[in-house]
């Protein structure tokens, strides 16, 4: 597993020797693990923990046993206790949306405050696997179904190559502690749906349908690679940019044969829905003037032009739909 990690490191130019490494550990097998190897790997690192205050005591002893492995490692480490529900219910998101913003939110602002250059995840193959199926359930383009990267930004996911049960082995077999998280059983979460009824499914089609899966992705990623170039050589014959303002030119758009696919493209990194792009283009004949809003941008669609914007964060907006 260490050699394979180090290759993984050097292949995906994940880390150098002398970042300073926030690891995200907690508890479970694949973050224990994560920890353990860059240790023996002798990389500067120090852990932050998140308490999501979702699963009363058993909550508590994970953290209570997180600070033991920082005691044992002698490195930094940082705690913080999120009200997540109450999150989810102010921002109406679901609880696994909750918290994967508070805690990407805390490490960013750890970072900055501590100079820390990358943050390492846990994340393994399996739950790479469980997030193509996820994006595929909800409908996505071909992004979607490249499973996670390796990195984003400053983000490592080093533990990418290894399944789920491979960690879990190497923790037994190097007598590695680890906390079992109860809310993985519960089937209210879609992810563990897919984890606990669909993917042992397919593997009584074919056994080896990890490994499979990894290919596809690998393949997916290279597609995935390849159409972007394409779609950028597209965008580019029709979208201008004058300071902060972006236009695109509404005849060429509607001359191209692609022209939901590019507009979805071009759009979506800005905030806008796959369904605001089909009322956008809905609306390019005859509804001139109409105005949509992203969380952090506005778009209006003139006569000849679609205009798109950042929105100024110091205006209070509001949208009232279907009047």
């Amino acid at each position: 597993m260490l050699k394979r990690l180090k290759n993984y490191i050097q292949e995906n130019s994940l880390c150098r020797t002398n970042d300073h490494i926030l690891v995200a550990v907690s508890g479970g097998a694949d973050s224990v693990v994560l920890l353990y190897l860059l240790h023996l790997l002798k990389y500067k690192i120090a852990l932050a923990h998140c308490n999501f205050t979702l699963r009363g005591k058993e909550s508590d002893k994970d953290e209570q046993f997180v600070k033991a492995l920082a005691e044992k490692y002698q490195i930094e480490a940082h705690f913080v206790a999120f009200q997540t529900k109450e999150y989810a219910e102010a921002n109406k998101i679901s609880i696994e949306m909750a918290a994967r913003e508070l805690r990407y939110q805390w490490f960013e602002q750890l970072c900055t405050e501590n100079g820390y250059t990358k943050i390492a995840t846990g994340h393994h193959l399996n739950d790479s696997i469980e997030t193509f199926f996820l994006n595929l359930a909800r409908g996505t383009g071909i992004t979607g179904i490249t499973g996670i990267a390796p990195t984003n930004g400053r983000i490592i996911r080093p533990l990418l190559f290894a399944t789920r049960l491979e960690i879990e082995e190497y923790a037994r077999n190097e007598k590695l502690e680890y906390r079992n998280d109860s809310s993985n059983d519960s089937l209210i979460y879609m992810r563990n749906i897919i984890r606990q009824q669909i993917i042992p499914t397919l593997k009584t089609i074919n056994p080896a349908f990890e490994q499979v899966m990894s290919r596809n992705i690998s393949n997916f990623n290279m597609a995935a690679q390849i159409y972007n170039q394409s779609v950028l050589e597209l965008l580019n014959g029709f979208v201008t940019t004058h300071g902060g303002q972006q236009k695109i030119d509404i005849k060429k758009l509607q001359n191209s044969n692609y022209q939901e696919t590019l507009l979805f493209e071009f759009l979506s990194p800005l905030g806008f829905s796959y369904d605001s792009v089909i009322k956008i283009l809905q609306c390019l004949e005859k509804e001139s003037g109409r105005i949509f809003f992203s969380e952090s941008h506005q778009l209006v669609v003139d006569r000849d032009f679609i205009f798109i914007e950042p929105m100024n964060k110091t205006d209070d907006s509001f949208i009232i739909n279907d009047i």
